[in-house]
């Protein structure tokens, strides 16, 4: 184990344990943001997380994407194969849940018609009328989208210097495109903002795929002056409210914890005390149940809260909020074994018909 290296292959190893402390953030977030939008607890840990943490899991979700999206794609390039097996994952939890929680608002609770129904359950009122439930699963697929064309233009850099450059250029692409539709398109950009400025992070993530491939290493100086960098920029220097930079500085300061806890988990491996040892692998054992689930965990937990909130039963109050964590927990696996299923019974009604 080099000490003074960090190996970028490191977070492919540990992507579903990461993936299972990005979704438990995400859902402690949801929390302090009842919290902060009923102004109760909205102090202490909470106040804290809600400022400095917010939804960056979001970004470190994206990221973590790209990375595994890298994989998949050198272990098979066929890009119809490709498109089918991730819009089939996302697809089919996101109508099971997303198709009744839709009509419950809709057409039960709000009463706004079937108009508003297609409108949601299509996301095209994610763009007009900023309605952001379950909107993740959209903008996962904007990057499935982009990923073939996201990898050609990293993976064909002629060097390492090369492929910074356009990782650079893409984020910056994806930067000034952000700043356009602020200044121009202020009411487009309140909608969208929130999948806009996620983009640079799925974009890094598939150049961090390709540097874990080919086992590339980073001294853990420029980790921990990066670290330091971006706790001085949220704490002190109070960025963390800025429109843009804010989003981006949370999710590098995020993507720096997950390097660090990373560097624990290995050297927790490498330890020669049984103890630590048998620590970590229960501690990366539960968190990677939790990153196995995350889509579904998403889904269920984002449903369980919309309704109980709509139904004034604010999820501040923590027996409600245990309703949204327990609740999720227990019917996430419930909903993967169902898609596995349907996925399942689709691929062999495909074989035979193919015979």
């Amino acid at each position: 184990m080099n000490t003074k290296m960090f190996q970028y292959e490191n977070l492919s190893k540990y992507r579903s344990s990461l993936m299972g402390i990005q979704i438990l953030l995400i859902m402690f977030f949801h929390f302090t943001e009842d919290c902060k939008n009923y102004g109760i607890r909205y102090s202490g840990i909470v106040y804290i997380f809600y400022n400095y943490v917010r939804s960056s899991g979001v970004d470190l979700f994206l990221l973590l994407s790209g990375l595994g999206l890298y994989y998949s794609w050198k272990k098979n390039s066929d890009k119809m194969h490709f498109y089918k097996k991730r819009f089939v994952r996302i697809s089919i939890p996101y109508l099971i849940v997303a198709v009744p929680m839709w009509f419950w608002l809709d057409l039960i609770h709000e009463k706004t018609g079937w108009f508003s129904y297609i409108k949601d359950l299509s996301f095209w009122s994610f763009f007009m009328e900023e309605k952001r439930w379950f909107w993740y699963i959209l903008v996962s697929g904007i990057c499935y989208l982009l990923f073939p064309y996201v990898y050609d233009v990293i993976e064909s850099a002629e060097d390492a210097m090369a492929g910074k450059l356009r990782l650079l250029l893409l984020c910056t692409a994806s930067t000034v495109m952000a700043i356009v539709f602020q200044l121009y398109y202020h009411d487009m950009f309140a909608n969208i903002d929130i999948a806009i400025l996620r983009l640079p992070a799925f974009f890094i993530g598939v150049w961090i795929g390709k540097a874990s491939w080919e086992k590339k290493n980073i001294p853990w100086n420029i980790i921990w002056i990066q670290t330091g960098v971006a706790f001085l920029a949220l704490v002190p220097g109070q960025m963390y409210n800025k429109e843009i930079l804010g989003t981006y500085l949370l999710g590098l300061f995020n993507y720096c914890i997950c390097r660090l806890v990373t560097g624990l988990f290995e050297k927790a491996e490498w330890s020669d005390n049984t103890l630590l040892r048998q620590i970590k692998m229960g501690v990366t054992k539960v968190l990677k149940w939790f990153g196995c689930h995350s889509i579904e965990l998403y889904l269920i937990h984002v449903s369980i809260r919309k309704v109980l909130n709509q139904t004034e039963h604010p999820t501040y109050r923590l027996k409600y909020e245990a309703i949204v964590i327990f609740g999720a927990m227990l019917l996430a696996p419930v909903l993967k074994k169902i898609t596995n299923m349907i996925v399942s019974k689709s691929n062999c009604l495909q074989v035979t018909c193919k015979q």
